[in-house]
C-alpha cells in the first residue's frame, strides 16, 4: 500500500495489518512514512513510526545521514497496524511492527523482522 492510500482512510481499523512502501524519513529522533523525497517536510502528510527506541534501534542496523536534521531519507517497506497517531502533527501512524527494511544503495536492510 502507498502512504497516499492510507493517508485516504477515513477510519482506522485496530484490527488488520497493512504493509506501506514509500520513503521512511527520520528527523531529530521521530520516524515516518511519506509519499515521496519531495514531501520530506510534510508531517500532516506522512505516517508516523510508533516504535519505542526507533532510532537507537535504526542507528545499530542501517547507516545514517550526516551532516542534516534528517538522519534517514531512504526507501522502505513497513508492515503493522495502523493506528491513530500519538502526536497530532501526524495523521496516522503505523504500530505494532513485525516487519520494517530500509534501502540503502540498492540493497535492502532490515530493522525489524
Amino acid at each position: 500500500m502507498k502512504v497516499s492510500e492510507v493517508l485516504r482512510l477515513k477510519t482506522v481499523s485496530q484490527d488488520g495489518e497493512v504493509t506501506i512502501e514509500g520513503t521512511f524519513v527520520m528527523e531529530h529522533g521521530i520516524g515516518y512514512f511519506v509519499q515521496s523525497k519531495e514531501d520530506m517536510g510534510e508531517k500532516s502528510r506522512a505516517i508516523m513510526v510508533n516504535y519505542p527506541e526507533l532510532e537507537r534501534l535504526l542507528l545499530s542496523s542501517v547507516p545514517a545521514y550526516a551532516g542534516s536534521k534528517y538522519s534517514y531519507c531512504n526507501d522502505a517497506v513497513i508492515t503493522g497496524v495502523i493506528k491513530v497517531s500519538p502526536q497530532a502533527v501526524f495523521p496516522f501512524a503505523i504500530g505494532d511492527i513485525h516487519n520494517f527494511s530500509v534501502r540503502i544503495y540498492e540493497e535492502s536492510l532490515m530493522v525489524l523482522g
